[in-house]
């Protein structure tokens, strides 16, 4: 009898323990903001982008500079307001970034969607709110010095 007993009392502290926990992950997918549809709109697409203007710092070859801007967006606005509160790393990451760059590897759109998944790489792991959905580079000019 307190063999069953024992079981019982198992059985229904496992089955409490995953209602507790099934209702922490319903509670903290619904807290997330997504997007509201699949083809956000323009308006929906401003509020979750963090601008990043003229970042200005040398190439790998000292000999060439650049100056580039980014448009960051984000899956929710937490994530936006996360990012944009630590700018900084993300502007200092960049400029780490493009240091190990050479010139060359900025010519063409593969190396710029290289660039930009190297940026969604070093980005994302700094997010805890959200993740990156996107990085566009709005700017770029590299002139030789």
């Amino acid at each position: 009898m307190s063999r069953n007993l024992l079981f019982s009392l198992i059985f229904i502290l496992v089955f409490i323990t995953l209602i507790i926990l099934s209702a922490f992950i319903f509670w903290d997918w619904v807290k997330k903001e997504p997007l509201s549809s699949e083809n956000p709109s323009a308006q929906e697409i401003q509020e979750l982008t963090v601008f990043m203007d003229d970042v200005t710092t040398n190439l790998s070859d000292l000999n060439y500079l650049i100056r580039i801007s980014f448009a960051f967006q984000l899956d929710n606005k937490h994530a936006k307001e996360e990012l944009e509160a630590s700018i900084h790393i993300v502007e200092s990451n960049v400029i780490r970034l493009l240091a190990d760059t050479k010139a060359n590897e900025m010519s063409d759109s593969e190396d710029l969607d290289l660039i930009i998944n190297k940026l969604k790489d070093i980005i994302n792991p700094i997010l805890t709110e959200g993740t990156l959905e996107q990085v566009h580079i709005t700017d770029r000019v590299v002139s030789r010095i």
